[in-house]
Formats: C-alpha cells, sequence, structure tokens
C-alpha cells in the first residue's frame, strides 16, 4: 500500500489564493509601484520603501520566450519546456512550461498559471507552478 507523499513547496510563500483560484503571489510597493515575483522581503529593492502589501497576481500572462530543453535536469526528463511569461502587473515569471502537441508555443500567446506537483522526490511531492497555454 502506497502512502501519501508529503507536500512540500519548492519555495514558501509563491501561492496565494485570487478570485479565480490558486495563483502566484506578489507584492507591490506602495511608494514606487514596482511589483515583485518571488516577494520581496520587507521594504521595497528599487526605492527603500515598506513595507509591502501582499496580493495575488493575474492567473494569465503572455509567453515572451522559451525553450524546449534536451538534457535532464533535477525534477525534469527531457523533453521538456521553460520560459518567460509576462504578467499584467509588469511582472516577467521564469516558469516550467506545459507541452502540448496541439498548441505548438509561440510568442505573445495567452498563458495561464497551473498551481500543483512538479516532481516527486523520495517521499516527497515538490509542489510549485508552471504555465500552459489558455484552453479554448
Amino acid at each position: 500500500m502506497r502512502t501519501v507523499a508529503e507536500k512540500v513547496w519548492i519555495r514558501e510563500g509563491i501561492v496565494a489564493e485570487g478570485p479565480e483560484g490558486e495563483t502566484l503571489a506578489g507584492n507591490p510597493c506602495k511608494g514606487c509601484g514596482q511589483v515583485f515575483f518571488p516577494m520581496a522581503e520587507k521594504v521595497c529593492l528599487y526605492c527603500l520603501e515598506g513595507p509591502l502589501e501582499d496580493i495575488p497576481l493575474s492567473r494569465k500572462g503572455k509567453l515572451c520566450s522559451y525553450t524546449v530543453v534536451h538534457m535532464p535536469a533535477s525534477g525534469f526528463q527531457p523533453p521538456y519546456a521553460v520560459g518567460f511569461v509576462d504578467l499584467p502587473e509588469g511582472v516577467r515569471v521564469f516558469t516550467p512550461l506545459v507541452m502540448d502537441e496541439d498548441k505548438p508555443f509561440r510568442e505573445g500567446m495567452e498563458m495561464e498559471v497551473r498551481v500543483g506537483k512538479l516532481w516527486e522526490e523520495e517521499d516527497k511531492e515538490v509542489m510549485g507552478f508552471k504555465f500552459a497555454p489558455v484552453e479554448g
């Protein structure tokens, strides 16, 4: 009988609950407007004001660039894709991408965040996020 694996986040504090469900957690500076992901600790790294408020970021963004990797990496078996997704808040996120043969990647395409298991490691499920082409 297989036991349920412990879930651990690839990084604490990267996910927030937004109006449309789980999404990435960011924090904007009230002074200069710069938005951070992953979240900055206590003060803005640009203008040094603080404190910063925590907000859920948009679930959707546009694919800026991508590549398909053909070498294995910790937790990822080739081929796998990674890329940069630009969110409306002005944040550019480096992210694993969900590959779909029916929806080849193209720069500028609309992408949506998916929060869940990235890989298994011993008796743990490593949780994080990926972006996938928007359905429909």
